[in-house]
């Protein structure tokens, strides 16, 4: 059987492809640009069994991330540069109980938070915590169809 090639933008190839690794829970607070995988979770995530959550904040929606982690199940939160400011004592969190989860921080074209060009990245700290810097949006999808193979 061929493959079937179908245009879609980027938020929502992300939001797919997490699904496709059998992510099952998202928690989020809406803030362009990434919306749209917010948008998508909530619809999507319940056709397969999953479970969608909008928080009242990126703080409250990276705390269900934690929770959601604890267990073991695969989880997922989005953000913008901003957002990404507000999960940081979060995120620590996870980083030192070492708990497996996906965030995507969806940047704005513009100078700001969490804005790391390619030429910026910081190898080392990407290898130890498996972080990455991604060129395009078909590394981004890669990246999430292969976590799902290393569990």
């Amino acid at each position: 059987m061929p493959l079937q090639r179908e245009l879609v933008e980027g938020n929502e190839a992300i939001a797919e492809a997490a699904i496709k690794a059998n992510c099952r829970f998202f928690f989020g607070y809406p803030i362009t640009p990434q919306t749209e995988i917010l948008e998508y979770m909530a619809k999507r995530l319940p056709q397969v069994g999953g479970f969608f959550m909008q928080a009242e904040s990126e703080i409250a929606a990276i705390s269900m991330v934690q929770g959601v982690a604890c267990t073991g199940a695969r989880v997922m939160t989005a953000t913008s540069s901003p957002g990404i400011s507000l999960m940081q004592e979060g995120i620590s969190c996870l980083a030192s109980m070492q708990l497996p989860c996906v965030i995507v921080n969806v940047t704005r074209a513009s100078p700001g938070l969490g804005r790391i060009p390619p030429d910026l990245d910081i190898k080392p700290y990407r290898d130890e915590h498996d972080s990455a810097v991604l060129k395009s949006m078909q590394q981004v999808v890669r990246r999430e169809l292969a976590a799902r193979r290393r569990q």
